[in-house]
This record gives C-alpha cells, sequence and structure tokens, in this order.
C-alpha cells in the first residue's frame, strides 16, 4: 500500500500544500502502526506509444531474428544487461543465502530515459552481434523532449491552480544533461541525439 501526494523542494526544504498533507495524515490514520519508507523523486513523463512501438516493433524482432530468442526472452536478456538489479536472497535469520542479478523494469523508464536505453541497445547490437537496428523516427529525440516540457509544463500548471487555494510553491524541474554522440564504427554512419546523422568522418 503506497500514499503519493505532490510536493515541491525549495531552498532544500520539502513543501506540502496543505490540503495535500491533509490528505496524507487521513490516509495514514488506517494504516498499521510499523515502519514505513519515505521515497521522493521527480516527476517525469512516461515513454511514447510511438516509442514503445518502435521498441518491440523494430529493436526487439532485429534481436529476435538474430538470436532466436524469443521477444520476451530477449526482452528480458536487453533488461538484465542494460537496467540490472541487483538481489540478496536471505534466510529468516539474515543469513545471505545468495545474490542475483535481475532485469529491473522499463515501464518505469521516463521519455529520454528510454531513448536512451533503446540508444545502448542499438550500440551494443551493432557492436557485439554485428546487427544494426534501424533507427528510430530521426524526430524521436525531439519528440521525447517536447513530451518532457509538455509534462513539466502541465505540472506547474496544476501547482499554479493548488498554490491560488493553498500557498503551494510551483514545481521546478532541474535540467538534464546530454550524452555525446554514438560511433556505429569506422567508415559508418554517426547518429547524433537529436536524430540527424551524418558521415563518420564529418565534422
Amino acid at each position: 500500500m503506497t500514499a503519493t501526494v505532490p510536493a515541491t523542494i525549495v531552498h532544500g526544504k520539502l513543501h506540502v500544500g496543505p490540503s495535500h498533507r491533509t490528505a496524507l495524515q487521513e490516509t495514514l490514520l488506517v494504516w498499521s502502526d510499523g515502519p514505513v519508507t519515505v521515497t521522493v523523486e521527480r516527476p517525469q513523463a512516461t515513454r511514447s506509444v510511438q516509442a514503445n512501438g518502435y521498441y518491440w516493433g523494430v529493436a526487439i524482432p532485429a534481436l529476435t531474428d538474430h538470436t532466436g530468442y524469443t521477444p520476451d526472452e530477449m526482452h528480458d536478456v536487453l533488461k538484465a544487461k542494460f537496467l540490472p538489479k541487483a538481489l540478496a536472497l536471505k534466510k529468516a535469520n539474515g543469513k545471505l543465502v545468495g545474490e542475483f542479478v535481475i532485469g529491473g523494469s522499463t515501464a518505469k523508464l521516463g521519455t529520454l530515459e528510454f531513448y536512451d536505453y533503446v540508444e545502448q541497445i542499438r550500440q551494443w547490437a551493432f557492436e557485439e552481434l554485428d546487427v544494426d537496428i534501424p533507427p528510430p523516427d530521426p524526430e524521436w529525440r525531439e519528440h521525447a523532449e517536447q513530451e518532457r516540457r509538455d509534462h513539466v509544463h502541465r505540472q506547474q500548471a496544476g501547482q499554479r491552480a493548488v498554490q491560488g487555494r493553498d500557498g503551494d510553491v510551483p514545481r521546478v524541474e532541474a535540467g538534464r544533461g546530454r550524452r555525446g554522440p554514438r560511433r556505429l564504427g569506422d567508415g559508418g554512419v554517426e547518429s547524433t541525439l537529436d536524430g540527424s546523422e551524418r558521415g563518420a568522418g564529418e565534422g
């Protein structure tokens, strides 16, 4: 069972509006006593239908055709390689039985995180398997960044509406860095993250 409320960080302090604070307190009244975990995270847009369609319709089939794995098996392999999640199995007495690495969830990736995940897969497939997965829509990166801007705008608009009611401060989204270009090989094509392409020898 989880409880989620919108909040804002201002000068290193967490602000929760009075109405949301009240809602949270009312929710916690029905919980039993005991330890809980508090998580603070930035809101982010989830990947688009277009990105999901490219992943399952282009990237995964290119790899299943080459490896013979089923789509679900290939998906599990990719998650374990590029989204590793370490687990430790212990007995009731706390004694460690074993440690395992499984694949994390792609469903939790934001738009740009999913784009980077797919780019890592394309790079690995080209270098290790000699499989050149066709690039996504050249405008995908632009679409992804626009989705993120739209999502942040909606969040800020919602916070402004709440501010008018209970004094919340609008949410401010931190900027993200950019990764450098990827090179598919000598004499190949260099595909930049903005979707444009140029010859490997071009500057």
